[in-house]
Order: C-alpha cells, then sequence, then structure tokens
C-alpha cells in the first residue's frame, strides 16, 4: 500500500513539473507588444494552446496575470511578469539638480 502511494507520489511530482515546464515553454513572445490595450483572452478553439499570460493594466499601473485561451486576443500579452513590467512599466529618471 505505502509503495502504491509512493508511486502516485512521484508520478504526480514528475506530471506537475511536466506541466509547468511546456506551459512555460509554450509561450512564444510576440513581435510588437504593447502596453496600451485592455487585456483579452483571445478565443479557444483547434490548436489554440491556452496558458497564464501577463498583460499591463495603465490605470493600476501594475502587471496583472490573466488565462489566455490560446489563439487570438491582442498585443498587451507577455509570458511573463517580469518581462511585462521591464517592457511596460515607466522608469525612473535619475534627477538632476544643479547648483
Amino acid at each position: 500500500m505505502i509503495l502504491i502511494n509512493l508511486q502516485f507520489l512521484v508520478f504526480l511530482i514528475l506530471w506537475t513539473v511536466n506541466l509547468y515546464g511546456t506551459t512555460a515553454q509554450r509561450c512564444t513572445p510576440l513581435a510588437n507588444p504593447t502596453c496600451t490595450a485592455q487585456a483579452n483572452p483571445g478565443t479557444t478553439g483547434p490548436g489554440c494552446l491556452p496558458g497564464t499570460r501577463w498583460s499591463y493594466d495603465s490605470s493600476s499601473r501594475r502587471c496583472t496575470a490573466f488565462t489566455y485561451q490560446g489563439c487570438g486576443g491582442n498585443s498587451n500579452r507577455y509570458c511573463s511578469r517580469v518581462v511585462c513590467e521591464r517592457s511596460c512599466l515607466p522608469t525612473a529618471r535619475p534627477r538632476v539638480v544643479v547648483g
């Protein structure tokens, strides 16, 4: 009984790692992303691979996760929060004091 539970646990761990890895690998960065459009989950259908994506919300000035359906949508779609933030968050410009 313990052996069966251990085998199931190992299977579950490997399955989870595989699922996470393939989901991360499926995200192809867009050639010309934009930070101004509303998040659009796209559509689902044959050949569409859904997954978590990130979009920039200009009203809250944050990147937020959403479930992308796998096809369509718009160009406010990033593979990770880090990429979204690097692309969309305003960069702090150093203040120059003269005198």
